[in-house]
């Protein structure tokens, strides 16, 4: 979905203790600000249900689907 050649950076939307509902909207504020491009990876499913709430007018967002999360004790 590259529209431009934005600088772009890939994003464990999997991450923290509260996962997408956090990650992105921050993910998405940085790339507003920085002028970027967002690769998410995580399970995907759960970062379009986050995703489907935001406004991304104007953004740069793909999406790569990873099945397995590290848990914080693996």
């Amino acid at each position: 979905m590259s529209k431009n050649s934005l600088p772009s950076i890939a994003v464990d939307a999997m991450g923290g203790d509260h996962g997408p509902k956090v990650v992105i909207p921050g993910a998405l504020k940085a790339a507003r600000e920085l002028d970027l491009a967002l690769k998410f990876v995580g399970r995907e499913r759960l970062i379009w249900d986050e995703l489907n709430r935001q406004d991304l007018t104007g953004l740069e967002v793909d999406v790569f689907h990873a099945p397995d999360v590290a848990d914080m004790g693996d």
